[in-house]
Formats: C-alpha cells, sequence, structure tokens
C-alpha cells in the first residue's frame, strides 16, 4: 500500500481550540488509544495484532501500516472505534460495536470520562462526520482562568518527538515542572545535541492559574545554561572570620601570593 493511501487511515483526536491539549491528557490518553486500536484488531481477525499503529503528536493522531492487513479491515477497526466513542458520547449501550468487549468498553468510556474532566475535543477519521465531545459539566471560571506570557523557561531538556509538529519536554529547575515546548523542524540537530542538558528557552510561555508553566510555543532562541565558574575558594574572605588576624587588604595580598600561601 502506498504511503498517500495509508494516510488516509488515520484517527485523531484534537482539541476543539486552537489552546492544546494539556500533557497528561495527551500522554495517558495516547497510550489507551493504542490498547483500544489493537484489542479491537483482535476481535475482529481472531488473530494477534498485525497493524503497525504509528503515533504522532499533532493532537492525538494514529495512522497505521500494513504488516498482513488489508485497507478494508483497517478501515473497519478505526469505524468501530469511532462508532465506539459515538456511543459512549450518547449513552447508548445498544449500538456498541460487534467488536466491543467489556475491557474495550472500559478503555473508551476512560479516554471520554478523562475528555469530561478537561476540554471539548473532536475525533476525526475517514468517510465520518467530525465527532464533538464536550466536557459534561463547566469547570468553574475561576479554574479555567490562566495566562499567557513572553518569558523563559529554565530546566532539563528531556523527551523529544519529532513526528508531526516537533517537541520537546523541559523539567523546570528547582520545581521540577513538566513544560511541553514545541519547536521549528530547523531546530532539530540543536535540540538533539540538548538532550539531558539544562538549557533556558524564550517563547510564548503558558501559565496555569497557579503560576505554573505548563507549555511554551513560538519559541525564539534556546541555550544551555552554563555551570557555575566560580567555587568555594573564590570566596574566601567573604566568610566572617576567614581573615583571622589579617586586614581584608594583607588576607587578599597573601592569598594572591602563591609562595607565601600554605
Amino acid at each position: 500500500m502506498s504511503e498517500t493511501l495509508l494516510n488516509r487511515y488515520t484517527f485523531t483526536i484534537k482539541s476543539e481550540t486552537p489552546e492544546d491539549l494539556p500533557i497528561g491528557f495527551f500522554d495517558l490518553t495516547l497510550d489507551d488509544l493504542k490498547k483500544l486500536l489493537l484489542q479491537i484488531e483482535f476481535a475482529r481477525t481472531g488473530d494477534q495484532p498485525h497493524a503497525n499503529w504509528k503515533l504522532v503528536t499533532d493532537g492525538i493522531y494514529v495512522t497505521a501500516s500494513v504488516n498482513g492487513l488489508s485497507s478494508e479491515q483497517i478501515k473497519g477497526i478505526l469505524d468501530d472505534t469511532y462508532t465506539g466513542f459515538k456511543v459512549t458520547q450518547s449513552h447508548n449501550g445498544a449500538d456498541w460495536p460487534k467488536s466491543f468487549d467489556d475491557n474495550t468498553k472500559d478503555i473508551l468510556k476512560r479516554i471520554v470520562n478523562r475528555v469530561s474532566k478537561r476540554q471539548a475535543v473532536v475525533i476525526e477519521t475517514e468517510d465520518q462526520e467530525p465527532l464533538l465531545i464536550k466536557p459534561e459539566r463547566a469547570t468553574p471560571k475561576k479554574q479555567q482562568e490562566k495566562y499567557i506570557a513572553w518569558s523563559t523557561v529554565d530546566g532539563t531538556l528531556d523527551v523529544i518527538s519529532v513526528h508531526a509538529r516537533p517537541f520537546f519536554v523541559i523539567y523546570e529547575h528547582g520545581t521540577k515542572t513538566r513544560v511541553r515546548c514545541a519547536f521549528p523542524d530547523d531546530w532539530t540537530e540543536k535540540v538533539l545535541k540538548l538532550l539531558g542538558h539544562r538549557v533556558a528557552i524564550d517563547g510564548l510561555v503558558y501559565y496555569k492559574q497557579s503560576g505554573e508553566p505548563y507549555q511554551l510555543s513560538k519559541p525564539t532562541s534556546i541555550e544551555p545554561v552554563p555551570q557555575p565558574q566560580s567555587d568555594i575558594l573564590s570566596l574566601r574572605g567573604a566568610i566572617k572570620g576567614m581573615t583571622g588576624d589579617l586586614s581584608t587588604y594583607d588576607y587578599v595580598r597573601k592569598i594572591r601570593d602563591k609562595n607565601s600561601f600554605d
């Protein structure tokens, strides 16, 4: 099957608004969706799963590559997944696809329940109308308040993904808060070199009501944070009592004169 044809067989969950999905929602749902697809495939084919579901990170986006399955079988798996979401949203258990057992239903309900506590998302797949899933109850306004500012995030650069829209994760220095940072394609080599290092990245930072950053977009620069150049020896004379009976002037002269220093 050609790459062009494969690109038709995709399943996407994305935020209804321009704001990206929260990182925690994203990670957990990506995991659950893959499990869901594999279980539906097993139920439909009666064999161990063959399709390789490639997970990429523009919203929550999966695409299938064929390994012993036909395009019709893959489309059937995606159609059942879409129908499962539709049934869960409508609370009409009589219309579950035949490929769904109790475990499969539980996974899908878990995803929808996660949405009900977060924000509205759109489900999309081929030949189906986009399906909007909204939170069941509105979040109090004060809990929704967030703010955005051009700022700097300083922390350790960790997880990197270069699929679809590239991003990495920074664990903020001191607080260890996890911040998802999108970056342009031409930064890939630089970002890979900085993996595991402490960096400072400037860009548009999204903050929670608590003041914690959780996301950075439109980055303008990224630089390694240099290690401190001074050590404790450079602070001699700054600690009370360190000069003994000498004046500050005499003590500084003494430590500069290597021949007289013991």
